[in-house]
């Protein structure tokens, strides 16, 4: 299914003349995350600084974006994925196999491990009862 699936939306994307790689402004963004978070990394390397830290750890959050992004067409951009998840500390693969063997076939289901990694920020289980504040929160999001 994921396959045909994936095949169908290229087609779309063909069809209607829809970039399917991302845009340059999106890679440049890239570039300019990397390397400041190179930079804080290193700075921090030299002045032991929490705030640094802290500045590198948000670095790090985009580039786990970027990595996912990476992962879901890795024949153009796979490489990038080593230097995005790789580098802060995810395993680039397990990420890939458990991300798009586990979490695409079973969205938001039980079997799906990212199920309940959101917990206790957000809740996709809709079995769980909501107080008001939890029903507000989740419709935000």
């Amino acid at each position: 299914f994921y396959w045909e699936l994936r095949e169908e939306i290229y087609k779309y994307f063909k069809k209607n003349n829809i970039d399917y790689y991302p845009t340059k402004m999106y890679m440049i963004l890239f570039w300019i995350v990397l390397i400041i978070s190179f930079t804080f990394q290193l700075m921090q390397y030299w002045y032991k600084s929490y705030f640094l830290a802290f500045l590198t750890g948000l670095t790090y959050l985009i580039l786990g974006g970027y990595g996912h992004q990476f992962i879901h067409n890795p024949g153009e951009f796979g490489k990038y994925r080593y230097v995005c998840l790789d580098w802060i500390g995810l395993y680039s693969y397990t990420y890939m196999v458990d991300h798009i063997a586990v979490h695409h076939i079973y969205t938001n289901t039980i079997p799906d491990n990212h199920f309940d990694g959101t917990d206790p920020f957000l809740y996709v289980n809709p079995f769980i009862p909501r107080n008001l504040f939890r029903k507000m929160f989740n419709w935000i999001l």
